[in-house]
């Protein structure tokens, strides 16, 4: 599972490094200070559920835990002290157990088995936080949201999926939803928006090629790959498939 501080660096780095979205900024104690009186729990449900112009979890798919993780980064980073929570556990005989973050459960954790363990014994990531309370409110909450969201990906009905560029015409790529959206469904931070012919058009004229190199490399409030550990193929595809919206 994914630290704090790659969950921040995949997801969270393309508002809170600049400010987007009125997003507090890492490192900044006075817009932080108040978010972290307000305690663990109030963000770690803000962070999961969205928030303002936030989606759930910045639009990103991580489990619970790792979210958690982020939250104490980010935190930690204006001042914050709040306890890395616990992480999974796998009881005798392979299932999954209820578990509780060390924020909120008052006391030591229990004996702790490890991620590498769990994914050895086969237990998915979703399980191992399967019976945790704010888990299976957040996730009834998040069903709604992704019942409500008309923009997702698509499934094939045959034959592997694929990020190519030659996939975009049956959607908008998956690191478009889970990234690119945040700043450019919304124009944020001066991202030409998606579907806004006058925006794109000029940037359109510089070819494909041209703007990827711009989206690897990073340009103005965007950081490189918008934050994204997406390979390169990828950015091609989804600045294939912003163009192509937007003419």
């Amino acid at each position: 599972m994914k630290t704090g501080e790659q969950v921040f660096a995949a997801q969270c780095t393309a508002c809170h490094a600049t400010g987007a979205l009125g997003a507090p900024k890492l490192g900044d104690v006075a817009a932080w200070g108040p978010r972290i009186k307000s305690g663990f729990d109030a963000l770690l449900h803000s962070a999961l559920a969205g928030k303002g112009q936030m989606p759930p979890q910045g639009g990103g798919d991580f489990s619970d835990f790792e979210i958690a993780r982020a939250v104490v980064y980010m935190t930690g980073k204006a001042g914050g002290n709040f306890p890395e929570p616990a992480p999974p556990v796998t009881p005798p005989g392979g299932a999954a157990a209820t578990t509780t973050t060390a924020a909120t459960a008052g006391a030591a954790p229990a004996t702790q088995t490890s991620p590498e363990t769990a994914t050895a014994a086969g237990m998915p990531k979703s399980d191992a936080n399967a019976g945790r309370p704010e888990a299976t409110a957040t996730a009834a909450l998040n069903a709604q949201v992704r019942e409500a969201t008309p923009n997702a990906v698509p499934t094939p009905a045959q034959g592997p999926t694929t990020t190519t560029a030659a996939a975009t015409t049956s959607g908008p790529p998956a690191l478009y939803n889970q990234v690119c959206s945040a700043c450019h469904a919304t124009g944020v931070a001066g991202a030409p928006k998606v579907g806004d012919k006058a925006a794109w058009a000029p940037r359109a004229a510089q070819g494909i090629d041209a703007l990827t190199a711009s989206a690897i490399k990073g340009k103005g409030a965007m950081p490189p790959k918008g934050g994204s550990s997406a390979s390169d193929a990828d950015i091609k595809s989804v600045v294939t498939y912003m163009v192509g919206a937007s003419k």
